[in-house]
């Protein structure tokens, strides 16, 4: 017989990692009027890209710092995806085996997979807007797509939707 016990599977953890890496990626990139932001340096915008920092003794420093932080964020979010899917795949082929899972359990897990598989998709195609990672089309379509698709708070405490319906 299948525990009734709630259970934190390899696949939630995944998951969790991918709610931090967002969560890193949407605190330190920023848009403003348009401009998109890495810490103190304004990488221009969409359609016109350039640098701007402020003028100080290692300013080349903190753009080449800025820049690097930006490619290191991207690579985050996407390999955290990755993981994601190829752990919810695996723990999903597992529990299936062994039968450990109850349909709506694993129907969850099927829809979370699924729609982890779709953000990375569009992540995917809005990285080819350009050439480098940290180019602000890049950036703007990125926070676009992530900013909608995580939910505010610890990614360590468990959300349940309700649904209500008013008849």
């Amino acid at each position: 017989m299948a525990s009734t016990e709630p259970r934190v599977t390899d696949s939630w953890t995944a998951y969790q990692e991918c709610t931090r890496a967002v969560r890193r990626f949407l605190d330190e990139t920023r848009v403003k009027d348009g401009e998109v932001w890495i810490g103190d340096v304004c990488v221009g915008t969409p359609d016109c890209p350039s640098v701007r920092a402020p003028l100080r003794a290692d300013s080349a420093a903190l753009v080449h710092d800025a820049l690097g932080r930006a490619e290191a964020l991207v690579a985050a979010v996407m390999e955290s995806l990755r993981r994601s899917v190829e752990v919810s795949r695996h723990a999903m082929d597992e529990l299936k085996g062994r039968g450990a899972v109850d349909s709506a359990d694993m129907a969850a897990v099927v829809a979370r997979t699924e729609s982890v598989e779709q953000l990375l998709a569009e992540l995917t195609r809005a990285a080819t807007l350009a050439p480098r990672p940290y180019h602000p089309a890049v950036l703007t379509r990125w926070r676009q797509v992530l900013e909608p698709s995580l939910i505010p708070g610890d990614p360590a405490v468990p959300v349940k939707v309700v649904t209500v319906y008013v008849l």
